[in-house]
């Protein structure tokens, strides 16, 4: 214990305010804004995929999401699957690498 507290307390390996270059966006062509709105600077659609109850409705509809979209310049193509099959189609997905660029509502494990 004493070791672990002592070791907190140097100073050796102190933090800084400053940014450094492993804490800024890795270049994708597309210029990001990292204070505000938009996100970028050119549109971008990326791929998400969740679990819907059938009676919700489509998320590509939702006004606030919609809003998002403007706000941001990012477009979500939500892929969603019926709430009952979608730990499956999450699995298929997982195991054949054909995997969108986030998931929500996944229901992962911590395994």
């Amino acid at each position: 214990m004493f070791l672990f507290v002592a070791s907190a307390c140097s100073t050796g390996g102190g933090t800084s305010d400053t940014p450094s270059a492993s804490d800024k966006p890795p270049a994708s062509g597309k210029e990001i804004n990292v204070d505000g709105f938009p996100i970028v600077s050119a549109p971008i659609t990326i791929t998400a995929m969740g679990s819907k109850f059938a009676t919700h409705g489509e998320w590509k509809d939702m006004k606030v999401l919609t809003e998002y979209a403007k706000k941001t310049n990012i477009t979500v193509d939500w892929q969603t699957v019926p709430d009952n099959a979608f730990v499956e189609k999450r699995n298929i997905a997982l195991a054949g690498g054909e995997l969108p660029d986030m998931f929500y509502r996944a229901r992962l494990s911590s395994y």
